[in-house]
């Protein structure tokens, strides 16, 4: 397994840790989705909008909160570095993402 690389943050919470897949495509960032008991409330965030049920009251919930609680960012390990307003795409144990 990789190094952890980043942490998934939503309001100070760590979500879920994210190691270095070594992967890049401008402007992607890849990496693997280290196993998170906190991201699986989640995931549901992160899948494609286009296929949410129309009126679930469970994903409007969902995304109020996100919203309440300022977002999801990004934490770089090596950097320190917060990212806020971070786009995550997932699929599995599967991440990317834009940086900058």
């Amino acid at each position: 397994m990789e190094a952890v690389r980043w942490y998934l943050e939503l309001g100070g919470e760590v979500v879920a840790r994210i190691a270095d897949a070594g992967e890049y495509d401008f402007p992607w960032t890849y990496g693997t989705l280290v196993e998170s008991p906190a991201f699986e409330r989640f995931r549901p965030y992160f899948t494609d909008p286009d296929g949410w049920p129309e009126d679930d009251p469970a994903i409007e919930a969902l995304c109020g909160e996100v919203r309440s609680r300022g977002g999801f960012a990004l934490r770089d390990l090596q950097t320190g570095q917060v990212l806020p307003g971070i786009g995550l795409n997932q699929r599995g144990e599967s991440v990317w993402f834009r940086i900058g």
